[in-house]
């Protein structure tokens, strides 16, 4: 079920009332999976937390990704949010010497290698950290909004057919065009990090 977002959350953004009958909370659940999902994979972001909490706390075992290296010192690492342990071609690399976070927020988005370790041409160059990924204890909020809009949409669209629009037993008419709706893609692009070029 969804990670950052829950079905009872989503009820007011698609219109339903607590306690209302004849909602499919498990196809709902995974409407919220997958707008989890898209948010995350569109704005390369971890808003989840990694590893997911254990009883509510967050003790599970730390989550090792692996990022090529080759060439680059500044490599995107969405979202770090503490290191355990973290090597460049199995060596160990030490924080202010190997590498130095690069940014100020908390998770941090991308880390600096150390110059001197980057080796051009063919060599594998493989960065692999062990840590914590995403939001702790809990997501940004306009991230979390633009996901149950998302996820709220798309119930309702089920309801609409294939058709755009809506009209509901009141006579009021509501529109599910296909796009995502603006203030949703804003609430997104917010989040989205883009990295410039120095020519």
């Amino acid at each position: 079920m969804a990670r950052i977002a829950t079905v009872d959350e989503a009820y007011p953004y698609a219109g339903i009332e607590e306690g209302a009958a004849k909602v499919d909370r498990e196809f709902f659940g995974q409407l919220l999976d997958a707008a989890e999902d898209y948010c995350e994979r569109q704005l390369t972001r971890t808003f989840a937390p990694l590893p997911a909490p254990v009883d509510g706390a967050d003790t599970g075992t730390p989550v090792t990704k692996r990022f090529n290296a080759r060439g680059r010192n500044s490599i995107t690492v969405p979202d770090l949010r503490s290191i355990t342990t973290i090597t460049l071609d199995g060596v160990t690399l030490t924080e202010g010497s190997g590498y130095q976070l690069g940014s100020y927020e908390e998770p941090s988005t991308w880390i600096d290698l150390d110059p001197s370790r980057l080796i051009l041409g063919t060599a594998r160059q493989e960065l692999a950290i062990e840590g914590r990924w995403g939001f702790w204890p809990v997501a940004p909020w306009k991230a979390k909004e633009g996901i149950l809009v998302l996820a709220a949409r798309a119930y309702r669209r089920r309801d609409a057919g294939w058709q755009d629009m809506l009209t509901t037993e009141d006579g009021s008419t509501t529109i599910f065009a296909s796009d995502l709706p603006t203030e949703t893609k804003q609430m997104f692009e917010a989040f989205r990090h883009y990295k410039l070029a120095v020519v």
